[in-house]
């Protein structure tokens, strides 16, 4: 999933400057909601949206929040606690503006942007086994959704 990005500006979209290849092959193998909007402006109150499919007057976070206040947490059905659930590896890699995460049980991998996705999977394989972007699921051994 991306966010925080004009929809037009990729190249499955028509784009005709900005190259995304890794987001364009996310859209060929995936789902592009064409129709979608957030229900706010600020990044805490969408993404909690986006975590438990409900209007941030129902899940409380109205504004941006950091680490330090409560955010969601397990009471909340989250996809990402669907996907654990039924046996998927889930993981978050970037900025979280959700509160603690010490809150969400969901997650086997949390990490700031920074650290850098091949940071995940550096225990896991040497570089030689998979492309870029590719074989991840495998290596796990599980199928692998990134939020």
């Amino acid at each position: 999933m991306t966010d925080e990005h004009h929809h037009g500006v990729m190249g499955c979209a028509g784009n005709p400057i900005v190259r995304t290849p890794n987001l364009d092959r996310l859209a060929a193998e995936g789902v592009r909601f064409t129709q979608a909007s957030v229900p706010t402006p600020f990044c805490s109150p969408t993404r909690a949206s986006i975590v438990t499919g409900v209007y941030p007057h129902r899940h409380g976070i109205t504004k941006n929040i950091d680490g330090t206040e409560k955010g969601v947490d397990n009471s909340w059905t989250t996809t990402e606690g669907i996907l654990f659930d039924g046996g998927c590896f889930t993981a978050h890699r970037g900025k979280w503006h959700l509160g603690s995460r010490n809150d969400v049980r969901y997650y086997k991998e949390v990490g700031y942007a920074g650290e850098g996705y091949n940071r995940f999977l550096e225990d896991r394989c040497p570089a030689a086994q998979f492309r870029e972007g590719e074989g991840h699921a495998k290596i796990l051994g599980r199928p692998l959704y990134m939020t």
